[in-house]
């Protein structure tokens, strides 16, 4: 082979006729977030974990709404039932339905679970932008930060927010968001 470059003639190039139209786009353009779901409906995990998470949600949702079982205060005459068509998962030593209580604790870690990631969202935008718009000594400092935040362990690290903070919802949000910070 040589190095000579090729050359364009009538027998190896032939250019398109005025008639044909070449700028003719085969098929609609998408939305970014029409070829998102696109993409995602071809994923069967994806679709099977998508509706997992729906249900859940929605369970989570409609149970202790609708439940005639309360999942607070003492029924002393249904202490300790063991599961059963009434009561599926049964009742524990208070007599407090624990399908009621399942699902409850599913309500209460959904919302620390996106309440977390909005902040966490919403903090890495804000830091993100800030340390990309100004630079210098500013993305130095955070990425400093952040490598002494990367440094430490995850589970001690949500440990010592506990600690620190205290127990409850807030305090538990506080961590999983500073703890996302770390581990990433």
């Amino acid at each position: 082979m040589s190095n000579q470059p090729l050359e364009l003639n009538e027998r190896r190039f032939k250019p398109l006729s005025q008639k044909q139209d070449a700028e003719l786009i085969a098929r609609p353009s998408i939305t970014f977030w029409q070829a998102v779901w696109r993409r995602l409906k071809q994923n069967p995990v994806a679709m099977t974990s998508l509706m997992y998470v729906i249900l859940i949600t929605i369970f989570a949702i409609v149970v202790p709404m609708f439940s005639q079982y309360a999942d607070i205060g003492l029924d002393t005459q249904s202490k300790n039932i063991a599961p059963n068509a009434e009561r599926w998962f049964g009742t524990d030593d208070f007599g407090r339905d624990l399908f009621v209580r399942v699902w409850q604790g599913a309500r209460i870690s959904l919302f620390i679970a996106f309440t977390a990631a909005f902040i966490d969202l919403t903090l890495g935008i804000l830091i993100g932008g800030l340390a990309g718009y100004i630079g210098g000594k500013i993305d130095n400092f955070i990425m400093r930060v952040i490598e002494i935040l990367v440094g430490i362990p995850y589970l001690i690290f949500v440990i010592l927010l506990m600690i620190i903070l205290g127990a409850g919802i807030v305090p538990m949000i506080a961590s999983t968001v500073d703890a996302s910070v770390a581990i990433r």
